[in-house]
């Protein structure tokens, strides 16, 4: 899964419900990242994400909670 340059719209559906789930979305990141031969595209929306959860995280430690 997640292997081919097309990504289909099943596995798109399943990427978003898992960056969806809090401590599951980072484990997924790290499983793209490790694992060779992944969709560049599915890449791509994975650092998106990544930005913006640090963005979060940064901006609940100025401002806080």
């Amino acid at each position: 899964m997640f292997k081919s340059d097309r990504v289909t719209v099943l596995e798109w559906m399943l990427i978003i419900g898992l960056m969806a789930v809090p401590f599951v979305n980072l484990a997924f990141i790290l499983w793209i990242f490790i694992r060779k031969g992944s969709s560049q595209t599915v890449k791509n929306l994975v650092i998106a994400f990544g930005i913006f959860i640090v963005i979060a995280i940064i901006a609940l430690a100025i401002w806080g909670f």
